[in-house]
């Protein structure tokens, strides 16, 4: 498996107040090409928080991939080195 680390912007409004949250996104690329949502998770910007969502990923079952495409977040970038050290990015 080979997974898309990317992230997104929305605009929400939370206790009356327009804010903007960071939503990343993880999808997995099967062998056969075939595109898969693993998850869209809103848990903060922080390492930590990608971490957590990285973790609860490989506690479903995802595992090793054989290499990560990612859009250059220096969190989500830290995150992938504490799950899965030396895997291509």
């Amino acid at each position: 498996m080979r997974l898309i680390l990317n992230g997104t912007v929305v605009r929400v409004r939370l206790d009356r107040k327009a804010t903007s949250i960071s939503l990343p996104v993880f999808i997995g690329v099967r062998t056969d090409g075939r595109k898969v949502l693993l998850a869209i998770k809103s848990s903060g910007g922080s390492t930590e928080a990608r971490c957590a969502v990285l973790d609860d990923l490989i506690r479903r079952g995802l595992r090793r991939p054989e290499f990560l495409i990612i859009n250059g977040a220096p969190r989500l970038e830290a995150a992938i080195a504490v799950a899965w050290d030396g895997v291509p990015v």
